[in-house]
């Protein structure tokens, strides 16, 4: 959602997961634009501005399979796959309604992948 220049130079990322029924365009409102455009300065975080703004699409992974373990499968690899995590210190993540449940789910088979780097913080 950031622009590529954002994303190259930001070191923190806030990554956002859609409801059941939601896009990761329209789901969070204007929120990744009034990000991009915020000044405020959080303490030792820099500006909100800084931050690369990702979302999750498992739409299509949703409508293919009714399991939400399935999709908390694709979601996890996904993010696991993606640079994010070593593009960027820091990552918040930040869900809605269903998109909780799959990101909670996408965290527990990172646990039993073994992949808890991706959990902790330096």
């Amino acid at each position: 959602m950031s622009d590529p220049g954002r994303v190259a130079q930001a070191d923190r990322a806030i990554v956002f997961v859609h409801g059941v029924l939601g896009a990761p365009g329209e789901s969070f409102g204007g929120w990744p634009n009034i990000i991009a455009h915020d000044g405020t300065t959080l303490p030792g975080h820099g500006k909100v501005s800084d931050f690369a703004v990702y979302a999750v699409d498992y739409e299509a992974d949703f409508k293919s399979s009714v399991k939400l373990d399935d999709v908390a499968i694709g979601v996890s690899r996904e993010l696991a796959a993606s640079q994010i995590f070593k593009r960027h210190r820091h990552v918040w993540l930040v869900a809605h309604s269903m998109g909780g449940l799959v990101l909670k789910r996408s965290m527990v088979r990172w646990l039993i992948e073994k992949k808890e780097v991706l959990l902790t913080s330096p």
